[in-house]
């Protein structure tokens, strides 16, 4: 038995449960909801850490066999929820307008855009930026997919980036001004979502070692949409400490910086709700 954080005594009536998983480079993480709970005791969040040497050569996600073994190892995973989606952390994605390629030929269009090393294997995710005319196409590793389908009850797959944009554009199309909304990740590792109304300006994953780096990117995404920090509200999430360090850095450039929008529903559950991965407690929400 491997690294067991998560086993059946902690689930006792799965069918009333949401399960939210997202495989990440070094850990699975995990939250299940219990819908019949009490407010406060309603989210169960755990983290798996996986071995060091455990990526799999796909955009530095783990090995297939690693998956694996972290899933059997806590057999909680493999309840029968009422539902389960699944966030890939794939580094192979692109962003294609819904109207300028036919839905048949977006696969095509992202492997084009990738070296031929790196799409050897893969499935082609296709995820709608909900409540845009954006979608985010990912290539996951093949044995990867094939096992989440074969393990899990109908599991809903999905990639991290287009979980933040569908979360995000629900309040950024309230205002008039453009957003840029910035999500830290463990890892020193930071998504930067740009929208202007209803439509996706720009969305990508940036890695950085020094805080200012992080202010150097948002500033170059800016600038790459013809736009000065003046012109938009930004708005922050993820991490705390990395959003601790952001503020005085970024705050000389812009008018503002504030906390991005939480999912109302989990507001009562308090202050593991608030530091759960927001790329995945929106998948509960849905």
């Amino acid at each position: 038995m491997g690294n067991c954080v998560i086993d059946n005594s902690m689930v006792p009536h799965p069918r009333q449960c949401r399960m939210a998983m997202g495989i990440g480079r070094e850990s699975i993480s995990v939250i299940i909801a219990d819908a019949l709970q009490e407010p406060g005791s309603r989210l169960l969040c755990r983290n798996i850490d996986l071995p060091f040497d455990a990526q799999g050569g796909h955009s530095e996600l783990p090995a297939i066999s690693v998956v694996e073994n972290a899933v059997y190892d806590n057999p909680a995973l493999l309840a029968d929820y009422d539902m389960i989606s699944v966030s890939v952390d794939s580094g192979l994605w692109s962003v294609v307008p819904k109207e300028s390629v036919a839905a048949d030929m977006d696969e095509a269009v992202t492997i084009a855009s990738l070296p031929e090393e790196k799409t050897k294997s893969t499935v082609a995710l296709r995820c709608p930026v909900t409540g845009t005319d954006t979608v985010i196409v990912s290539l996951l590793p093949a044995d990867i997919v094939g096992f989440l389908q074969r393990t899990f009850n109908n599991p809903v797959i999905t990639h991290p980036l287009q979980q933040l944009a569908s979360h995000f554009v629900k309040t950024a199309r309230l205002t008039k001004e453009p957003v840029l909304h910035v999500h830290f990740r463990t890892c020193k590792t930071m998504y930067i979502i740009v929208f202007a109304g209803n439509s996706l300006k720009l969305a990508n994953v940036f890695s950085y070692h020094d805080p200012m780096d992080a202010v150097y990117y948002i500033l170059a995404s800016v600038a790459a949409l013809g736009m000065s920090p003046s012109d938009v509200q930004l708005r922050l999430s993820g991490e705390p400490e990395s959003r601790r360090e952001l503020v005085p850095l970024v705050s000389p450039y812009v008018e503002s910086a504030v906390a991005a929008t939480f999912p109302a529903s989990l507001l009562r559950e308090g202050t593991q709700a608030l530091n759960a991965p927001l790329e995945l407690t929106s998948l509960l929400c849905e």
